[in-house]
C-alpha cells in the first residue's frame, strides 16, 4: 500500500480514483492509515454512498479492516446541493470512529475529483485548489504500473454485465474429449500467445467444463493464478457469453483472479454481480464466491488469497 503525505490535502484527494479504479461521485471515502517508517501508510480504502445510516454501521459491517489502523482521513465528494448531508454523514462517521479510538485526522469535501476545483477542510475552514486526478504524479505512476481508472463505477460494472455473442460450437458428448484443448487455449490466452477472438467457441467449452464438476472449475482457477490480471479479464469475457450456473462460476473465477491481482474493487463487483444473477435465476451461489466476499469484507490481503487459491480442495465444503 502507498504512503500518504498528510500535509497535502490535494494529493490525498487526487490519489482516490487511482486507488479505487474509478472516479467517485456523491461518495464518502474512508482512508484507514497505519504508521509507517516515514509517512503514514494506507491500510484500507472504503467507499460508500452519502448516507448517515451507512456511516453509523461501517465500523460494524467492516470491523476487521479497522484492526491495526491508527488514523483515518474522511473525504466527501459531492456537489453543492448535497454538502449539508455530506457534512452530517462525516459527523456520524467521525463519531463512530471515535467510539473505537480511531482519530479522524482530516475531514475534507470537494465537489469533483475529475475537474479543476477546490477542497475544503470542514474542521479548520482551510481550502485550496484541486487539479484533476489525471494530472497527479500518483495517478500517472499507478497507470504506468498497470492500474486501470474508469470514468465511473458503472463502467466497471459493465465489464461483467455486457453480453457478448456466443457462437455455440458442435461439442462432443463427453468433456474429456476437449478438456486438454480448452485448458491449452486458456493458458495460451492468459500468457499472451493467443487471443480470445481466435477461439470463438471457448466460452461454450469452458461453460460446459465449469458445470461438469467443481474439480474442473478449481483446475481452471489454479491455471490462472500465475497471470491473474489477464485471467480476470478473460473470465469476465467468458462470463458475458454464458448464462445460468456456468456464468455464475465464470464470474466467481474472474472475481477470484481480480482479488489475487489486488484489484479488490473489480473483485467485489464481479462477486456482487454473480450474487445478484444467482438470486434472480434462483441458482445456488458458489461457496467459493461466498468465501471470497467474506475475505474482502475482512480485509484479507491479496497475497493471502493467492495462497488460498493455490491450495487443493477449494470445493471441499461446496
Amino acid at each position: 500500500m502507498p504512503s500518504i503525505k498528510l500535509h497535502d490535502n490535494a494529493s490525498i484527494i487526487s490519489a482516490v480514483p487511482a486507488l479505487l479504479g474509478f472516479t467517485p461521485r456523491d461518495s464518502i471515502i474512508l482512508m484507514l492509515l497505519k504508521e509507517g517508517d516515514t509517512n503514514d501508510t494506507l491500510s484500507h480504502l472504503l467507499r460508500f454512498d452519502i448516507d448517515t445510516a451507512a456511516a453509523a454501521n461501517v465500523t460494524t459491517a467492516a470491523a476487521p479492516v479497522f484492526h491495526g489502523a491508527t488514523a483515518a482521513v474522511l473525504i466527501a465528494v459531492c456537489g453543492d446541493w448535497n454538502t449539508d448531508r455530506a457534512a452530517e454523514t462525516l459527523d456520524v462517521l467521525r463519531d463512530q470512529l471515535a467510539d473505537i479510538d480511531l482519530p479522524a485526522v482530516r475531514r475534507l469535501i470537494t465537489p469533483d475529483i475529475d475537474q479543476p476545483g477546490a477542497w475544503t477542510d470542514i474542521d479548520t475552514g482551510e481550502h485550496g485548489p484541486l487539479t484533476p486526478y489525471r494530472d497527479s504524479i500518483f495517478a500517472a505512476n499507478r497507470v504506468y504500473h498497470g492500474a486501470d481508472v474508469t470514468a465511473d463505477r458503472a463502467d466497471i460494472v459493465a465489464e461483467f454485465t455486457t453480453p457478448i455473442t456466443n457462437p455455440v460450437p458442435v461439442i462432443p458428448k463427453h468433456p474429456v474429449s476437449y478438456l486438454a484443448d480448452t485448458f491449452d487455449t486458456i493458458a495460451a490466452i492468459i500468457s499472451g500467445t493467443a487471443h480470445p477472438a481466435t477461439h470463438p467457441d471457448l466460452a461454450t467449452r469452458a461453460g460446459i467444463l465449469l458445470t461438469h464438476s467443481l474439480d474442473m472449475r478449481d483446475a481452471m482457477l489454479l491455471l490462472c493464478i500465475d497471470h491473474p490480471e489477464q485471467a480476470a479479464d478473460l473470465w469476465a469475457r467468458i462470463a458475458n457469453q454464458l448464462t445460468g450456473p456456468a456464468r455464475i462460476e465464470a464470474l466467481t473465477i474472474s472475481g477470484a483472479c481480480h482479488y489475487a491481482a489486488a484489484d479488490t474493487v473489480r473483485a467485489g463487483i464481479a462477486l456482487d454481480v454473480a450474487a445478484q444473477d444467482a438470486l434472480t435465476a434462483h441458482i445456488d451461489y458458489p461457496r467459493l464466491a461466498q468465501l471470497l466476499l467474506t475475505a474482502l469484507s475482512a480485509g484479507i490481503s491479496p497475497t493471502e488469497i493467492r495462497e488460498f487459491l493455490s491450495s487443493v480442495n477449494l470445493h471441499a465444503e461446496d
